[in-house]
């Protein structure tokens, strides 16, 4: 067997996925015929799901009838969905890489359900390319973990291989495959990045996209580590006892003492208030104004307020 097929059924095992009904999207690109042939040579059962964006025109149509003339020759089910990305992505008011990322993964879960697996053939450029685009855009650990191999009921079996591995394994098998022609223009910012970008940064390493996806696993590590002492510390800082203040207001009281005792208050800060809809001023303010008594002042979130009281600060729901 194969590593490719080795890997891809290892990772079906490892995540127990294997006795349930499986679909992988194929887009009739390298990766995803990858997946869909490595699949079929481990003889287990699939069915494809194609997703029809119109976006290039008679392109767009070409590659449907390619996948579809390729799984019935193969004897595999396939399901086609076809939309109209433009509209969608106008209505909204979301970029057309938007528009379309939530019109396949909708459609997927649609077809999925809730017993079903879909299988994504994100490879280790892709981890690459994610960890450096968010880093671009600003993120925490989380966003430096890369791509998850198993997030929910969606699992991605190739991530420790390279795009060019895969181009190799479907020669070795003479499969052929579809090029869309926008991933040589430089409209995406991930596509800015994958042919402008990363050939410089291979210049400095040949191995970047090797070493960008270990340290993304490394991340995973750390990150694992990290949200479990957050968890620790939110149970101790936030009580679970409901305080009732002198005007009435039931509300949680925040122990700041044990906050300023943390190794970085306005990072456990952050990672509290952030999910209850506070914004990074609103924390920065939190934490100078942690520091003393300051009675009468409070910071207003979107659902929720915080409160400085003379004898603690606590945190309300709008509106109480």
């Amino acid at each position: 067997m194969e590593r490719i097929e080795y890997e891809v059924l290892d990772s079906l095992k490892r995540h127990n996925c294997i006795n349930q009904p499986l679909f992988v999207g194929v887009s009739g690109g390298a990766d995803s015929m990858a997946l869909l042939v490595a699949l079929k040579r481990n003889s287990i059962n699939v069915t494809a799901l194609h997703v029809n964006f119109h976006l290039r025109n008679e392109e767009s149509n070409e590659d449907q009838l390619f996948v579809q003339n390729f799984c019935q020759q193969q004897g595999i089910e396939c399901k086609v969905y076809e939309c109209d990305t433009y509209q969608y992505a106008n209505e909204r008011g979301i970029s057309i890489e938007m528009a379309a990322r939530e019109l396949r993964y909708n459609w997927f879960a649609e077809q999925c359900g809730n017993s079903g697996v879909i299988l994504i053939a994100h490879n280790a450029n892709d981890v690459a390319e994610t960890t450096l685009l968010n880093q671009i855009r600003g993120t925490g650990i989380l966003g430096l973990c890369g791509i998850q191999e198993k997030n929910g009921n969606i699992l991605r079996p190739l991530l420790k291989f390279r795009h060019s591995e895969l181009l190799e394994y479907l020669k070795k098998h003479s499969i052929t495959h579809r090029e869309d022609s926008t991933n040589h223009q430089n409209i995406a910012k991930r596509n800015t990045l994958r042919n402008s970008v990363f050939p410089i940064l291979k210049e400095l390493n040949p191995s970047v996209i090797e070493t960008m996806g270990s340290n993304a696993i490394r991340m995973q590590g750390i990150q694992a580590i990290y949200r479990a002492e957050i968890d620790r510390l939110q149970s101790t800082i936030l009580s679970a006892s409901i305080s009732n203040l002198d005007n009435g207001i039931n509300a949680i009281k925040i122990d700041t003492v044990t906050l300023n005792s943390t190794a970085s208050p306005i990072t456990v800060a952050y990672e509290i208030l952030a999910p209850l809809g506070f914004n990074e001023e609103q924390i920065v303010s939190f934490t100078t104004l942690c520091q003393s008594i300051n009675p009468g002042k409070q910071l207003v979130g979107n659902e929720y307020k915080i409160l400085f009281e003379r004898n603690g600060v606590y945190i309300t729901k709008n509106g109480t």
